[in-house]
């Protein structure tokens, strides 16, 4: 896990930038073909990368560098050759970078589909306001969100919240869940309705262990709007309403925790249509909307109480 996002969000950017200063003297035809390769990748990586364990500012800061870099290398360019034929070596490399550049670039396209959601859906309120929270999960593209293999979690968020240094923990996967800085931020409703479900009690785990026999951990289900509005993952003994309660929009309702079937301390909200069927349905989720925005994987949001 650790590997695979610093090989992503680190190495292989780095890979691309210094590729692209050192291409200073090359052919055009090398250039171009080593910018498609680099900015399509960059572009996969800006859309579906997970930026909140390696530092958020890096999701804009490889893409200057890699455009610096450009420029610098676009000023140095020696003229393609002539009449020549370029050695099988070379026509090898460019031909292997132009099918690296147009993986993803397809990945890209593909996660950039998940920015437009559904027809439909509910309008609801922020549930979260203290500090700057971002989108682990979240968007109708499987790249960008995990839940859209579960047809009522089509369109679930996991929200997790970032840290002085644009990380959402103190670490890269610390086991204890106070290093989150998501960890104990109250949730508010964000809708008024009525408490259709609820539980408490259940401890809050050391990442990266789970409670596969629990998997929304401590939770409440909220009839609100002609829908279910399901917020779960809360602090042991944090809930402050119970089943059957009427609750108001933005009324506080539990603290983040981590229970459940998770894997670090997060926010974990969805909506699913009327009647309420219990954790099982399988009715297809609904779309949601906060202050009027689809939120995906990256999207960032400032709140403040």
């Amino acid at each position: 896990m650790i590997l695979s996002i610093l090989t992503l969000h680190v190495l292989l950017p780095m890979f691309f930038v210094l590729r692209m200063w050192r291409g200073t003297g090359t052919s055009r035809m090398r250039f171009w073909v080593t910018l498609f390769a680099g900015g399509s990748f960059l572009a996969f990586a800006v859309l579906a990368g997970a930026w909140s364990w390696v530092g958020y500012p890096l999701r804009i800061l490889w893409p200057l560098l890699f455009l610096a870099a450009a420029v610098h290398s676009s000023r140095r360019l020696a003229p393609d050759p002539q009449g020549t034929p370029r050695p099988v070596a070379i026509r090898v490399e460019l031909g292997i970078q132009a099918l690296v550049g147009a993986f993803f670039l397809a990945l890209a396209l593909v996660a950039l589909r998940g920015y437009a959601s559904d027809a439909g859906g509910i309008d609801l309120r922020f549930p979260l306001a203290d500090g700057v929270y971002v989108v682990g999960q979240g968007g109708s593209s499987p790249i960008l969100n995990g839940h859209q293999a579960s047809r009522p979690q089509r369109h679930a968020l996991d929200i997790v919240k970032l840290n002085g240094w644009g990380m959402r923990a103190r670490g890269l996967y610390p086991g204890d869940p106070e290093r989150y800085a998501i960890f104990g931020d109250t949730v508010a409703s964000p809708c008024s309705g009525t408490v259709l479900d609820s539980r408490d009690g259940l401890p809050d785990q050391a990442p990266p262990l789970r409670d596969p026999e629990n998997l929304a951990g401590n939770f409440v289900a909220i009839e609100c709007g002609g829908a279910v509005v399901f917020l779960a993952h809360f602090k042991r003994d944090s809930l402050r309403v119970e089943t059957n309660d009427r609750v108001e929009a933005g009324q506080p309702l539990a603290q983040v925790g981590n229970t459940g079937n998770t894997s670090e301390p997060h926010l974990h909200i969805h909506a699913m249509p009327l009647p309420y069927e219990g954790l099982r349905s399988k009715k297809a989720g609904l779309p949601m909307r906060f202050d009027g925005r689809y939120l995906v994987r990256n999207s960032l949001v400032v709140s403040r109480g």
